[in-house]
């Protein structure tokens, strides 16, 4: 019941928004006040889908103690001074409201006109909205098929890994292996190189004092005192020189 002080022309402005259904079908019911229909079968979802506002607009007019909609006098619709309002099932489920506006004037001068306007645009963002989820959903197919192609890649890359390693293991199990090879190789090069340094030692010492290496390396000779006086003089004559 809402209070009416005053003749003249009204808009009953509804304020809806289905939360529940994702059918149409589900919640239909007519807008009444006395024995007129205001509006009939109202479908929120099928208005404009799941949560989402939708008002709906009804012009009357008050003249004395009668409330007249497109001229049709309205048995019922005031009682004490209110109008009364009733929002009637006819669908599966309850009638709900979430708001009730009554204006004082005529339907030109709401928002009404703004409406058709104000639908396409929500139609637009909707159309919008459901091209950049798809274009999210292709891209994240995309990027699902990249990293499965890019484990292929790393699965296939190690195989390869592993029959190479097969591979050398096989080598190296053999009757000779290629590190039974590198051994042999690495013992002649130590032999080698032990044998050229040995050899250039030698002849470097026999370079320096080539007297004393073949002193060393000669037979003694039977005149002892004679050698003797000979190895004396040539040591004297090498202090000297």
């Amino acid at each position: 019941d809402i209070p009416l002080k005053s003749p003249g022309k009204y808009v009953l402005i509804s304020n809806f928004a289905e939360m529940w259904f994702a059918d149409r079908g589900k919640r239909v019911f007519d807008i009444r006040m006395g024995d007129c229909v205001g509006q009939s079968q109202v479908d929120i979802f099928s208005e404009v889908g799941k949560y989402a506002a939708y008002d709906s607009y009804v012009e009357f007019t008050m003249q004395g103690d009668s409330v007249f909609i497109n001229g049709k006098a309205c048995n019922g619709a005031i009682q004490n001074g209110k109008l009364r309002v009733h929002y009637t099932k006819i669908g599966i489920d309850n009638p709900k409201v979430d708001g009730i506006i009554l204006y004082k004037g005529g339907l030109e001068e709401t928002d009404f006109a703004e409406i058709p306007q104000m639908r396409r645009d929500w139609e637009r963002k909707q159309i919008d909205e459901r091209r950049k989820k798809e274009e999210e959903r292709m891209k994240k197919e995309e990027s699902q098929i990249k990293r499965k192609e890019k484990k292929k890649i790393r699965n296939d890359d190690y195989d390869d890994y592993a029959e190479d390693y097969e591979d050398i293991e096989n080598m190296a199990t053999g009757s000779k292996s290629i590190l039974g090879y590198l051994q042999d190789y690495l013992g002649l090069v130590v032999v080698g190189v032990v044998g050229y340094f040995l050899i250039n030692f030698l002849a470097g010492k026999s370079e320096q004092d080539p007297e004393l290496f073949l002193e060393e390396r000669s037979p003694s000779p039977s005149k002892g005192d004679h050698s003797h006086e000979g190895g004396k003089s040539k040591k004297e004559s090498k202090k000297k020189r």
